[in-house]
Parts: structure tokens; sequence; C-alpha cells
């Protein structure tokens, strides 16, 4: 599953022990009824926030995870995650995303690509072309 939208979170990394860190962040989507969605990156992967920041746009590849716990008073809950593995960041929508994994994340910040200049359909047509179509 893919979800994209704008970071408006990044949280901290959490050292669950020795064995376990997560780290969380939160993305906005677009369209007529944004959705404010927390996500998470587990271990080695909590390296792919490093070098994003608030407004990116992103397009992250994901897992929803559930699993259920039973009280000590044999009261049975679910709970839900959804946890990233691939992050994409990029511009504005129509402009592809560059990929970086956790293998290749570099130190400096991700350098924004620049948007394709728009020309009107009408500034194709030479109008002393004399075509029939």
């Amino acid at each position: 599953m893919k979800i994209s939208g704008q970071i408006i979170h990044i949280g901290q990394l959490e050292i669950m022990s020795d064995k376990f860190k997560k780290r969380e962040f939160v993305i906005q989507t677009d369209g007529k009824y944004p959705q404010e969605i927390q996500v998470q990156v587990t271990q080695d992967r909590c390296d792919l926030l490093n070098n994003l920041k608030l407004g990116d746009i992103i397009d992250a590849s994901i897992n929803v995870r559930g699993r259920s716990w039973t009280s000590k008073e044999g009261i049975k809950k679910w709970f839900n995650s959804i946890e990233a593995w691939s992050i994409n960041y990029g511009s504005s929508a129509g402009t592809s995303f560059e990929q970086k994994t956790f293998h290749q994340m570099e130190q400096k910040a991700p350098e924004q690509p620049q948007q394709p200049e728009k020309k009107s359909l009408t500034s194709f047509i030479d109008e002393a072309d004399d075509l029939p179509f």
C-alpha cells in the first residue's frame, strides 16, 4: 500500500529495548477531506526520517499491522499500526519522487526537483505552418 502527503510532524527516536527502536511521523493527505495519519518506522528504517523536514511531500510504502491484547480481566482488544518500509520524497504531485531507502540515505538534505515549465497548447503551434492538420 502507499500513502502520500505532506509531513506535519516528525517524532523523536524511541528506544523501546536493546532489540527494538521506532520513530513516528504524521502525514497530512491532500484532497477534499485531508487526513492526518500517524505512521511509524522501526529499526534501521528510523534513519529514513533523518533528512526529511516539516512540509516535505512524501510517498510512503506502508504495511498495516494488527494485533490483539487481552487484559488481566479477560477483555480482548485489537490495535493497529501503520508501518512505512520505504519513503520517496519530492515536490508536488505530477513530479516524480526520488526514491531513498535507508541504505542510500546521505547526510545532506535532499535537493528539491525543479517544476517543469508549463506551456499552453497554443505555444506549440507554429502559425506559419500551413499543414491541414
